[in-house]
């Protein structure tokens, strides 16, 4: 699986605001990668992702954020040149923190 940067962002992103979880750019791969992979279905199925981190810089992550923002925004303004079925919430994975 090939992970770009705006897949990390978006991760990163996306833990902070839905699971209050800060991640640095690599503890954020794993969710990238499922956050990313339209062709991975895993619907149904119990997927475990090691998410680790938080040794981030705040003026880069504030960075990266705003980064992530202007992404959406430009996703919900594109036009796909074929449908692609709409995420619901219940498609979101969900996240469990595990400490040991």
């Amino acid at each position: 699986v090939v992970v770009r940067e705006a897949d990390i962002v978006r991760a990163i992103s996306f833990a902070l605001e839905r699971e209050k979880l800060l991640l640095e750019g690599a503890g954020a791969v794993t969710l990238a990668a499922l956050l990313a992979a339209d062709a991975l279905d895993v619907r149904g199925k119990t997927v475990g992702l090691v998410l680790s981190g938080g040794n981030i810089d705040l003026s880069r992550l504030s960075t990266l954020l705003a980064r992530a923002a202007q992404d959406e925004e430009e996703r919900k303004g594109e036009t796909p040149s074929f449908p692609k079925p709409e995420r619901t919430s219940r498609d979101a994975p969900e996240v469990h923190e595990f400490s040991p």
